[in-house]
């Protein structure tokens, strides 16, 4: 199977040749960056003018916080003003450049064990992505500019600059969609000083009518905008409104999800949380649940611009019981039907944890809590957190 390190993205991309202010002579070329990306192992990389987000996208954001549905992440209202212009963020910034690391494992845990999200298997991303944009800032003209790396740490609409950046669009299910590689990838940026002598242009939507992420949902966090219909990408629209419509076309409530309930809620869970979690099991319990099958092509009624023919699927009937994140929206998802295992070693899960069987969960102490997640990104739901997540499923039958 080829390495995710040689697919380098720029399917359907287009790039920006007259947008640039800048001296040409003292501005880099933005090639010689992505090669460097590409010996270094992402999977994408792409590059925009830093500027304020877009009115419609900021009213989005904006009207998303007013109503709540960042449930309690206070983190997301502040700095709002930095969060919507990566030149507040650093200034002197004129270029976002943007890239995505695929993090498809390469192993996963089977149906009868309890399940975490796949970007929660192997190390750390914050601390391996951070690495590697590092070293493609020493090694590229960067070195000689202002930046400030950013790996979901800071306050910056990371999804955003990425479409803006022609690396992907932002799906129905509200993750990165890139092309012929999926959303199971990291996203990392450098707000640089630097100015490049072409830029990337947005990547338009190309979701269509698909209705999959949110018919697996089981709590319905993702639900349609009936204030926006569905672009479809043979309708004789512009590029500004496909991808506008990324933005607008769904919404994800927080309050209802299971990855933030299972990661980031903070204490016990409210009665209406635990209604949600027994719905969800009963509901799981008699629906199919669709998961891509790997090299297959994409379903024509998902309308999807990059691909077409008949997407072959398979069926697990087995309720999947997640004890840290969800990836249902994402499995659901045609577009990772050519997900291919990742190659960064750091992101390989460890022998113990694949061998862990429900049993084993239940009597995990607080040593075995630390020794299995040390440098992971779990240790964010911290010990006592996990055993909550556990401690709703050890009245089911597991095997």
């Amino acid at each position: 199977m080829s390495s995710d390190s040689s697919t380098l993205t720029s399917h359907g991309r287009d790039t920006l040749n007259n947008n640039c202010s800048c001296s040409c002579k003292n501005s880099i070329n933005a090639e010689i960056l992505k090669a460097e990306a590409l010996r270094l192992g992402f999977s994408a990389c792409g590059v925009a003018q830093a500027g304020p987000v877009s009115e419609e996208h900021a009213d989005a954001f904006l009207r998303w916080t007013a109503d709540g549905k960042h449930a309690g992440m206070v983190y997301m209202t502040n700095y709002t003003d930095l969060r919507l212009n990566p030149c507040k963020l650093m200034p002197g910034a004129r270029s976002v450049v943007s890239v995505a690391l695929n993090y498809y494992p390469q192993q996963l845990l089977g149906p009868d064990q309890y399940q975490f999200a796949f970007y929660a298997y192997g190390k750390d991303y914050h601390d391996v992505l951070r690495a590697r944009l590092q070293q493609l800032v020493a090694s590229t003209p960067l070195a000689d500019a202002e930046c400030r790396i950013c790996v979901d740490t800071a306050p910056i609409l990371e999804r955003y600059w990425a479409q803006h950046s022609g690396i992907g669009w932002i799906g129905t299910n509200k993750n990165l969609i890139v092309p012929h590689i999926g959303s199971f990838v990291f996203l990392g940026e450098i707000v640089t000083s630097a100015e490049f002598s072409q830029y990337d242009a947005p990547m338009t939507n190309h979701c269509g009518n698909c209705r999959r992420c949110l018919d697996a949902c089981p709590t319905k966090a993702l639900t349609s905008s009936p204030s926006s219909s569905s672009i479809s990408p043979s309708s004789p629209v512009s590029p500004s409104s496909s991808i506008n419509n990324s933005f607008t076309a769904s919404s994800l409530d927080a309050r209802r999800c299971f990855s933030y309930l299972t990661i980031e809620h903070r204490g016990e869970y409210t009665d209406e949380m635990l209604r949600l979690f027994s719905e969800s099991m009963h509901n799981n319990a008699d629906r199919c649940t669709s998961h891509p099958v790997r090299g297959c092509n994409l379903a024509d009624e998902t309308e999807i611009a990059t691909n077409g023919g008949t997407a072959e699927m398979i069926h697990d009937n087995s309720p999947k019981h997640y004890v840290y994140g969800c990836d249902r929206c994402q499995l659901a998802c045609p577009n990772n039907c050519n997900a291919v295992p990742t190659s960064v070693a750091e992101f390989t899960p460890s022998h113990q944890f694949l061998s862990m069987k429900p049993t084993d969960w239940h009597q995990l102490s607080r040593e075995d809590y630390q020794n299995l997640f040390r440098g992971s990104a779990v240790k964010r739901v911290k010990y006592e957190g996990l055993l909550r997540n556990i401690s709703l499923f050890v009245d089911e039958k597991m095997g």
